[in-house]
């Protein structure tokens, strides 16, 4: 495939959360403001990440965004306005089937706490780690079927019919997962997966700035969060001992698990003898 997935940019409200003390490394990059909203400034530390990346690589490349307010005046190509699911790549699929896997594993952790008869607990320090995960888990062939749908081809010779309306990036056990869910909790979650996967359809995630918004933004993001569940996500950092059984544990099951390929038990492997 030609191209890369480039690292998440996830942002929050809380600076400095409770879940993430004595975390180090984030397996994504991350901010926060009051609003959790992407803005112009955070938009232009990205382009400023993405330009010094690309230049590493000494490679060019064109930039294509929507006419969204958070994105600032730059030498970029902005498509025309409410045609963002016809000529965006992410929205022709992307985006649902990075949201789908998200949500797949939240409610696997559901189903997990219930049959296990434990708290659910799900901080934000879990949701970015079952992030990260979920964007590994978009196959390339997703990437490429959008692609081609709105019309980014590099083969000049593709023609319409050779382009695949991504209407089925659905994973079938996603469904399966998702009716036990229901089955448990009925009037809970909505009748089909794809209303659980889109019930965030409509959340604002940026706007145009009022006075009162300009000075919300520049004000300083809560350094801590109040949440009971964040509070009781405090980590105590393990000791070696304690992580080497737990890497003992992982690389068990793998190993009795057809699921997973030799490249999972290659990684648990070589965490736990690293020490």
């Amino acid at each position: 495939m030609v191209g890369e997935k480039l690292p998440l940019f996830v942002i929050g409200k809380s600076n400095k959360p409770r879940c993430f003390k004595n975390v180090t490394r984030l397996p994504v990059t991350y901010r926060a403001n009051s609003n959790s909203w992407m803005t112009a400034t955070l938009l232009t530390e990205w382009f400023v990440f993405l330009e010094n990346r690309m230049a590493s690589q000494k490679r060019k490349i064109a930039l294509v965004l929507d006419n969204c307010p958070a994105h600032p005046a730059m030498e970029n190509f902005f498509l025309p306005p409410n045609t963002t699911s016809k000529t965006q790549p992410l929205d022709a699929g992307v985006i649902n089937a990075l949201k789908q896997q998200h949500r797949k594993r939240l409610v696997q952790t559901v189903l997990y706490s219930v049959e296990t008869k434990t708290d659910f607990i799900f901080s934000l320090l879990d949701a970015i780690v079952t992030l990260k995960s979920s964007w590994d888990s978009v196959t390339e062939s997703t990437f490429v079927n959008c692609f081609k749908h709105v019309g980014f081809v590099i083969n000049s010779e593709t023609n319409e019919a050779e382009v695949i309306p991504p209407t089925n990036l659905q994973d079938p056990e996603c469904e399966n997962i998702f009716d036990r869910l229901r089955n448990l909790f009925p009037y809970a979650f909505p009748e089909k997966f794809s209303q659980f996967v889109e019930v965030d359809e409509d959340l604002p995630t940026t706007s145009f700035s009022s006075d009162d918004d300009i000075i919300v933004s520049v004000l300083p993001p809560v350094t801590d969060e109040p949440d009971a569940n964040q509070i009781s996500q405090e980590k105590e950092v393990p000791s070696v001992q304690q992580d080497l059984k737990a890497g003992k544990i992982l690389q068990s099951f793998f190993q009795s698990n057809s699921a997973f390929d030799d490249v999972h038990l290659s990684n648990i492997v070589s965490m736990t003898t690293t020490y």
